[in-house]
């Protein structure tokens, strides 16, 4: 996938960045538009790569969605393989069932009066002014102080209390006896514990963003936007010659965009810098010599002396993994305040875990053990969030630039979810 020598013509829209949502903006653009990606490979934070003899996702991938038009699109593209999700939560030692909220009665009897008093005394949670008053409010004292607060203070740090909860709804599940709430026009609910999830037949999860990206007319790979002139409407770009175009669709992200945009108001950088706040992560991927003797695929963890927050049995992703000599693990971390360890320390700490959860049998049966360094990893939704994307938003609008992704939106979702955006965008830029 070559740079195409039209590139230096006018082009109806530029899209920026080869993600899901840039190629699936680029799958509807059709001719009219281009892809340019910075790196020399697409896929954005949904590439694979292989560690000794193992396949690694950046993080936990597979794919499922409400979407009829993106799993279309997929699925007639690219040979998928589906199973029933497996996840589990590890708790006093034992790994029960996921969600917690659902599946606290697998625990001790004492745990279980414990979580089902508090369920008694909890409520809707509507009212609740951040994330920490929701968990509360929601599950009561019971699951709150033994799984979801502890747990959610490993993923997103201590404050809780600077999370909105505009988000709670796609992504948190109701508690045991309570029926998820009816979502409506394609939005995403709650994973279920019989959820139906695919992912390629072969390769890793990339396979599905490298072969959608082949059908793509024109895209430019290592080819980094360094400057938009938006009152000539030109983008100026280390690949070729500067593309005069009608719009751009941006899905990098939010604070590199701007940094290439002339003319962007001072208060209005300084409100992206300091008022948006982004989770990094240490991606620690391991490779165990010898197929891990489970069928489960995530694993979450409340535990504050297990340094991940989630575990993902890659090879368990699908059956080709599965024939694989080598097994992969791969352990999200987030680099929280209370986030201390080093690489080195982080490695040894991860491995001891795996120990303690029965994955492996010696620390030796872990033959390679590498640390990715994530700057973005999680858009953290913050109360000032929505104000600032709003503002930037219209601003970049008014000059025919437009945001659709994780980190161009600053909104936590699912590469499906950026797909669905990137072709409704598009699909209404077409039509003008």
């Amino acid at each position: 996938m070559q740079a195409n020598n039209r590139l230096n013509m006018m082009k109806e829209t530029i899209i920026i960045g080869a993600g899901p949502a840039g190629i699936a903006a680029g799958l509807c653009c059709g001719d009219s538009g281009v892809v340019i990606e910075g790196s020399n490979r697409p896929g954005g934070l949904c590439q694979s790569i292989n560690i000794g003899g193992a396949i690694f996702d950046i993080g936990g991938h597979s794919f499922h969605t409400p979407h009829h038009i993106v799993r279309e699109m997929i699925f007639s593209t690219v040979p998928m393989f589906e199973q029933k999700r497996d996840a589990r939560c590890f708790v006093d030692g034992q790994l029960i069932p996921y969600p917690f909220q659902k599946n606290f009665h697998f625990l001790d009897e004492a745990v279980k009066i414990e979580c089902e008093a508090g369920l008694r005394e909890s409520s809707s949670g509507q009212d609740a002014r951040n994330y920490a008053e929701f968990i509360r409010s929601k599950f009561g004292s019971g699951i709150s102080d033994k799984f979801m607060l502890p747990y959610n203070k490993k993923l997103w740090g201590a404050n809780l209390e600077r999370l909105s909860c505009d988000w709670v709804h796609e992504r948190v599940a109701s508690p045991k006896g309570e029926k998820e709430a009816i979502m409506i026009n394609g939005n995403r609910a709650p994973l279920t514990e019989d959820q139906i999830v695919a992912y390629p037949e072969t390769g890793g999860f990339e396979e599905i963003f490298l072969t959608l990206a082949q059908r793509l007319p024109n895209i430019s790979l290592a080819d980094q936007v360094v400057r938009i002139d938006a009152k000539s409407k030109v983008l100026y770009r280390t690949g070729g010659m500067p593309i005069k175009y009608q719009n751009i669709i941006s899905t990098i992200p939010l604070p590199q965009l701007l940094k290439c945009i002339d003319g962007i108001p001072s208060d209005v950088l300084l409100d992206v810098e300091k008022g948006l706040d982004a989770l990094a992560m240490k991606i620690v991927f391991l490779v165990v010599n010898y197929p891990v003797n489970t069928n489960i695929q995530r694993i979450y963890v409340a535990d504050p002396d297990v340094p991940f927050h989630k575990l993902v049995v890659n090879h368990n992703s699908s059956n080709y993994l599965r024939a694989l000599p080598n097994q992969g693990l791969i352990a999200e971390v987030s680099l929280t305040p209370e986030m201390k360890l080093t690489d080195e320390e982080l490695k040894e700490a991860v491995i001891s875990s795996l120990l303690h959860l029965n994955l492996i049998t010696s620390k030796s049966d872990v033959s390679h053990a590498e640390i990715m360094h994530l700057k973005y990893g999680y858009p953290v939704p913050t109360h000032k969030r929505e104000k600032i994307i709003t503002r930037i938003r219209d601003w970049l609008a008014e000059r025919k630039i437009f945001l659709v992704g994780r980190f161009s939106e600053w909104a936590y979702i699912n590469s499906d979810e950026a797909m669905y955006r990137g072709i409704r965008l598009a699909t209404d830029l077409n039509k003008f």
